[in-house]
């Protein structure tokens, strides 16, 4: 049904949770955060929305309290920005058959972008289907690297032990 409506489900979800994320200084980097990731490779045109980039096209500092208004119209509640403003996210919408390089492509630099914002409160999280896919296949070479070695020495061990002599084989 999801895939019906909204033509598929590979989304990332970039989600900012803190106090301040309704201010100009947030607003302002989270914007350039958004043109940077829709400026990398696998993303497609126009595929960053959100309430950072909301305010990038439309908004200046002074109109920081009609913005704020904005934020409130049941439209938007729990859709785009949290009840309190204390969340909100990017939503990046990635190539058909890119979604998992776009995922590791993000990984730095949203880990860059947490160097800054961390400062003032402000926690960065990646969600979605591809995000999950790239952590997985991450985790999972890793554990690959990490145990192969092991399972090639016991496997070797093995048979050690069964072919050590002609009289155990034959037995067997």
């Amino acid at each position: 049904d999801f895939i019906r409506k909204f033509g598929n489900e590979n989304q990332i979800i970039v989600a900012f949770i803190g106090e301040h994320l309704v201010e100009p200084r947030f607003l302002d980097t989270a914007s350039a955060l958004g043109n940077e990731i829709e400026s990398l490779d696998g993303v497609d045109d126009g595929g960053v929305a959100g309430v950072p980039m909301l305010w990038a096209q439309s908004y200046s500092p002074d109109q920081i309290d009609l913005f704020k208004e904005l934020l409130k119209r049941p439209s938007l509640q729990n859709l785009m920005v949290g009840e309190k403003g204390n969340a909100m996210g990017l939503f990046v919408r990635p190539q058909q058959g890119r979604e998992a390089d776009l995922a590791r492509a993000l990984k730095p630099i949203l880990q860059n972008f947490r160097r800054t914002t961390e400062a003032w409160g402000v926690t960065t999280a990646m969600a979605g289907s591809p995000a999950i896919n790239a952590a997985l296949d991450s985790g999972s070479s890793r554990d690959a690297a990490l145990f192969m070695p092991l399972v090639f020495v016991l496997s070797l061990l093995m048979l050690a032990a069964i072919f050590r002599n002609v009289t155990t084989v034959t037995v067997i």
